[in-house]
């Protein structure tokens, strides 16, 4: 049911298939080339390179992202202290998890890295770096260290992720082979985000665009409508300017304002997702990890309406076969981003209230 009625490719674990395989299948030929489709860092296909001597490498990566969200799960139970099974049903029931295992992506792994990085903090420059080496935008959460002034993370960050995303590829590759994959990884950036809006992207700016101005996706019947109703592109691109601004102006306030660590990291990791573009489903593979943080610190609203936009459709996506499609078209994923995002800033404000009671005591 999961292949079949979530998104357009009927093969279980997809991507994995189509593009991964074929790419480190491709490194042991010579010379190395890149396979169509292939928009990733030259460091993950060294890290699928071993996968290539296995008759059928796909159940193995299953079992890694099964993996990654046991650890997830794992992790959840330690940090929320909430029931192990009320976890584990959340977590393997949610929309963005379910993308990630069907279309066999790299995003639960990364979710699992950076999750222990924020919760552990010690070696969180060592976890962002793997990570943004993996899928190079998870190097954008080593901003914290530059909003922190903490100049020896962020250089420790900048060498290890420069050794893993081009010294250890060039030396092992090659350095044509380094740079091509390279390339392909900015090219295929602005391809993407091109494809977005009608290939069903959850960032902002793609949720606009089929609100506001062009409400084609790729599961419905073609059409010219927007979801709501019709801006110009001009209003379109203002609505969003506007948007940018007040999840940065809302996001950095509440970073100064808070001294929990976890939960300013947490923040900026979900404005992240709300301003990134494609910002695909399976990108949110953390985000039931962050609904229950926030719910055991007391946030109640925000994380319930946000398990209901990525819980509810899956319930029902072998009854009503287009769930899927038109949760993607309207933005589910996004709205559920943006209901943890509101929770996080309602602890971040709770806390400056509770210092400044405090302060007056």
């Amino acid at each position: 049911m999961v292949v079949q009625n979530l998104d357009h490719c009927d093969i279980a674990m997809c991507d994995f298939v189509r593009h991964y395989m074929p790419q480190a299948n491709a490194l042991w030929e010579e010379p190395i080339g890149v396979v169509r489709g292939w928009f990733y860092p030259p460091f993950l296909a060294i890290l699928l390179m071993p996968l290539a001597i296995f008759e059928e490498p796909r159940w193995l990566w299953l079992g890694c992202n099964l993996g990654a969200l046991f650890f997830l799960i794992r992790l959840a139970v330690h940090q929320t202290r909430l029931p192990w099974w009320l976890v584990a049903l959340t977590m393997c029931l949610s929309m963005p998890v379910l993308h990630a295992l069907k279309w066999g992506q790299i995003s639960l792994i990364l979710s699992s890295l950076i999750m222990l990085g924020v919760c552990s903090q010690k070696r969180l420059a060592w976890y962002v770096a793997v990570a943004g080496a993996l899928k190079v935008y998870p190097i954008a959460l080593g901003g914290i260290f530059v909003l922190e002034k903490d100049w020896r993370g962020l250089f420790l960050v900048s060498l290890l992720f420069v050794v893993l995303a081009m010294l250890f590829p060039g030396l092992l590759l090659g350095w044509d082979a380094t740079i091509l994959m390279w390339k392909h990884v900015f090219a295929g950036a602005r391809e993407v985000r091109g494809f977005a809006p009608h290939g069903g992207g959850q960032g902002l700016y793609p949720v606009l665009y089929r609100l506001f101005v062009d409400g084609s996706h790729t599961q419905l019947p073609p059409t010219e409508l927007p979801r709501l109703f019709r801006l110009s592109l001009l209003g379109l691109e203002v609505l969003w300017g506007v948007g940018v601004i007040c999840i940065v102006l809302c996001t950095r306030r509440m970073f100064i304002l808070s001294n929990n660590r976890i939960a300013r990291l947490l923040l900026l990791w979900v404005a992240l997702h709300l301003l990134l573009s494609p910002g695909w489903h399976h990108y949110a593979a953390f985000l039931p990890f962050v609904l229950l943080w926030c719910w055991s610190r007391g946030e109640y609203l925000w994380p319930g309406i946000g398990f209901l936009i990525v819980l509810l459709p899956v319930m029902i996506l072998g009854i009503y076969p287009d769930t899927y499609a038109y949760y993607s078209a309207f933005g589910g994923t996004f709205w559920a981003v943006f209901c943890a995002w509101c929770a996080l800033l309602g602890i971040c404000g709770r806390e400056e209230l509770e210092n400044a009671l405090n302060c007056e005591e």
